[in-house]
């Protein structure tokens, strides 16, 4: 994003909507703007899910970007279909960021890229190769969102709600053998 600003203010509307979640897919480099209008979102109950980011082969970025790496945002990396990373593959093809290592104790994964995907332009066409981690946020988000509409009010609207929920998915999701992916 060339502004800030634009995204500061889209938070602050879904808090002031009282949303309980929102899937971010987009990213770029940390701001004070971003970083309060996170710390605000955290603070009203409002679960942000967001991208880790992408990049081809070895081009930047390489680490995930924020607001993914914000620790009170969820962040979303990639799983391949045999559950395989997103990341190390060969050649100059898209793959999910991750890490630092820091950043990775509040990232989740979900897949990406066998998951079908809207072809731009055919209103009636979809591909079989979403790609990206825009397409595995929203699943993390509506996991989230399902997990709310059960538990919802039993819980306070605070920071709780947030917890209570990054909880539930972090003790429901399948542990796999790459810690630094995943």
């Amino acid at each position: 994003l060339l502004r800030t600003s634009a995204l500061a203010r889209a938070i602050a509307y879904a808090v002031e909507q009282r949303c309980d979640v929102a899937t971010l897919s987009m990213g770029g480099l940390p701001s004070q703007a971003w970083a309060e209008a996170v710390d605000a979102a955290y603070e009203a109950g409002l679960c942000l899910c967001a991208a880790a980011g992408n990049r081809f082969g070895p081009t930047p970025p390489l680490t995930m970007v924020y607001p993914a790496r914000y620790a009170r945002v969820i962040a979303v990396c990639g799983a391949m279909a045999d559950d395989r990373p997103y990341a190390d593959l060969e050649g100059m093809v898209m793959e999910g960021c991750f890490g630092p290592g820091s950043a990775m104790a509040t990232a989740i994964a979900a897949y990406t890229p066998n998951i079908p995907w809207p072809r731009f332009g055919c209103e009636t066409a979809v591909r079989l190769d979403g790609e990206g981690t825009s397409a595995a946020t929203p699943q993390v988000a509506a996991a989230a969102a399902l997990w709310f509409e059960t538990y919802k009010r039993d819980l306070p609207r605070d920071w709780r709600r947030v917890e209570a929920v990054r909880h539930a998915l972090f003790t429901a999701a399948a542990v796999k053998n790459s810690r630094e992916h995943f």
